[in-house]
């Protein structure tokens, strides 16, 4: 999977949510739930996974090829972690990714 993301939002994610986005791609390396972002505009997601038995956030835009552009990552809300819980059973989708069409 290929990332991307402005270096110098990764070095405030850092300062603000305590994770930078170089970590951050450490979660596509165990499960991660992908849920629809409620914003409008340009087309996001949500995606929900554990480090180190923490579990974040990372708003992400899908680019082409399976590829993602990183937006923001924060430890995720309890309303995201129950979500996560109950998508686990859920199926994978082309990029082997958990996908629910629930909202969180």
């Amino acid at each position: 999977m290929k990332f991307e993301y402005d270096p110098a939002k990764s070095r405030a994610n850092l300062a603000k949510h305590g994770i930078d986005f170089i970590e951050a791609q450490k979660l596509w390396q165990g499960v991660v739930v992908v849920f629809p972002s409620r914003q409008t505009g340009e087309r996001r997601e949500l995606a929900v996974g554990r480090l180190e038995g923490v579990f974040w956030t990372a708003v992400v835009t899908p680019r082409g090829a399976g590829g993602i552009r990183l937006i923001s990552v924060r430890r995720s809300r309890k309303d995201e972690i129950d979500a996560y819980h109950q998508a686990i059973e859920g199926e994978d989708d082309e990029n082997g990714q958990k996908k629910s069409d629930g909202k969180v």
